[in-house]
């Protein structure tokens, strides 16, 4: 991989050696094209829970700024120090040897033309280099790369600042969920729950009350909560009775379209005491359309949800996980708070339902705000996450 940075207003051109594992995750998330400029983070993180190190890489096109986490290998991690160094450094020479770093050539910015010619510079990247601010260390990433219908996919241990502009954390466009897309064949009747005549059990969590300020990604240490996105669905009713069974109340991020269809289960949930907040009306990317369509859409799903539920709808997981700044203005004026997480089994995907409670256990516990969504696997597996939750004193709470 080919990267440039400027050093001591000198522009150094280096190779990285760039492990497999490491290297698909960049495929992931960078389409090589004429408008967009990558940076690299020279700073890496470890996440305790999933045991992995993640690094930053930053997309730049126009005003838009989109940052993501992606997993790296140690090797990348030392790839990174070894560059902090190289950053460091008064003088750095073309012999000097760098494990996994080899520095290809250097170009002094006051250097003439014919300078540049004789080391053959092409001219579209000195325009380039020109155009970039003197004293700022830029990293700029380039992919000699072609391929087509990118799919991003990066779970991540959130960290972010004030400063990203748009921020994607997961993204599912390829899942087969119930979100927005409901087969005909899961349509159920109305009149299939009978709400009236079931008995409401008292349900003895403790609420966890969110403040207006916060965007949650996390909980203080010995709790957790329990949240599913994309229903109402067929299987709503259900997982409120395996919930209710295990004296566990949850947190339900219902779409707009899916109540309209399933009024019965919203009113069930909110009945046996769950929580229930926004995934938005279709289950659109919010960060990806105007602010006046973000109102209309939060107005819209915030109606549906409040006149089935008699109350405020004041909770709001946008979908994919991404937001801009608007998005978080927007939700702040309807007096919504927006709430993520930082443990996801991707329910959506697996095909054994063992590999969900697999990953509650090899990852942590405490803190954490778990992302399952409304499916049979996760239906399947539910009761056994609940009581393995409990056996390790987790204090399970539902979200307010």
């Amino acid at each position: 991989m080919n990267v440039k940075t400027i050093l001591n207003k000198k522009t150094v051109f280096l190779e990285l050696e760039i492990d497999s594992e490491t290297y698909d995750q960049f495929k992931k998330l960078v389409i090589f094209d004429n408008y967009s400029r990558y940076r690299l983070s020279l700073r890496s993180k470890w996440d305790p829970f999933r045991n992995e190190f993640l690094s930053t890489i930053t997309k730049s096109n126009g005003s838009i700024i989109e940052s993501y986490d992606f997993k790296c290998s140690e090797q990348y991690v030392e790839i990174l120090n070894q560059l902090n160094t190289i950053q460091s450094a008064k003088k750095l020479s073309i012999d000097q040897k760098y494990k996994f770093i080899t520095i290809c050539s250097e170009v002094d910015k006051k250097r003439t033309k014919q300078k540049r010619d004789s080391q053959k510079i092409p001219q579209k990247r000195i325009k380039h280099l020109i155009q970039m601010v003197i004293g700022v260390v830029v990293i700029l990433v380039t992919f000699f790369i072609a391929f087509n219908n990118i799919m991003i996919n990066v779970n991540i241990f959130p960290e972010t600042t004030e400063n990203e502009k748009v921020v994607k954390i997961s993204s599912e466009k390829n899942m087969n969920s119930v979100a927005a897309n409901t087969n005909k064949g899961d349509e159920v009747s109305k009149t299939d729950v009978v709400l009236n005549e079931e008995p409401i059990k008292k349900v003895n969590a403790e609420d966890y009350f969110i403040t207006e300020s916060e965007m949650t990604y996390s909980l203080p240490e010995g709790y957790a909560a329990i949240t599913f996105d994309d229903g109402p669905s067929k299987y709503t009713k259900e997982i409120v009775d395996i919930l209710v069974d295990h004296d566990i109340k949850a947190t339900f991020f219902f779409i707009g379209q899916n109540a309209v269809n399933y009024p019965q289960y919203v009113t069930y949930a909110k009945q046996q005491q769950m929580s229930i907040g926004s995934h938005s009306w279709e289950h659109k990317e919010l960060s990806e359309v105007s602010s006046s369509e973000q109102i209309t859409d939060l107005n819209k799903t915030n109606e549906v949800l409040s006149s089935i539920i008699g109350e405020p709808v004041t909770l709001l997981r946008p979908p994919y996980g991404a937001f801009n700044e608007q998005l978080k203005q927007n939700a702040r004026n309807q007096n919504m708070k927006m709430v993520m997480w930082n443990r996801d089994p991707e329910d959506w995907r697996v095909e054994d339902s063992e590999e969900i409670i697999e990953y509650i256990r090899e990852n942590g516990k405490s803190g954490s705000i778990y992302l399952f969504h409304e499916t049979s696997k996760t239906v399947e597996v539910l009761p056994k996450i609940l009581e393995y939750l409990k056996q390790h004193d987790i204090k399970l709470v539902v979200l307010q």
